[in-house]
């Protein structure tokens, strides 16, 4: 199973229809959200599954099968311009939305809710059967 997912959807990196290009990003590509950990979808990483904006919870670590969600503390995103984040637990769902949009205006708004996310400790309490609570070097 996957953990990591796009979010399809109007306006944002994956739209349902057509293609993004990095002009289409007037938000700017570091606050723009291209890749979303989901740490319990329950899809398999060949399935052509992803998740929806207008049906995912945008509330974080709400629903770890329907929204952004994490065995680590906190989840963490891939960016447009490929660095690695991590999101605030507190964001609200305007915030989170405002995020995962290509052309929403609030880039540096959204740029305020998000942290270095290259190294990240496990969350202590994990289920069993995903090992450790060691650091990740990620």
């Amino acid at each position: 199973m996957t953990n990591y997912l796009a979010v399809v959807g109007p306006n944002t990196m994956w739209p349902e229809s057509g293609k993004v290009s990095y002009k289409d990003i007037t938000d700017g590509s570091g606050e723009t959200i291209h890749v979303v950990e989901c740490s319990n979808s329950g899809i398999n990483w060949l399935e052509p599954k992803d998740l929806h904006i207008d049906t995912m919870t945008l509330l974080i670590d709400e629903d770890p099968k329907n929204g952004i969600s994490s065995w680590h503390e906190p989840p963490g995103v891939a960016m447009a311009d490929g660095s690695l984040k991590q999101l605030r637990t507190d964001l609200s769902e305007e915030t989170v939305r405002g995020m995962l949009l290509i052309n929403d205006q609030n880039g540096a708004r959204d740029a305020e809710a998000m942290i270095d996310g290259r190294k990240r400790p496990l969350k202590d309490d994990l289920p069993e059967n995903t090992g450790g609570s060691e650091q990740s070097d990620r």
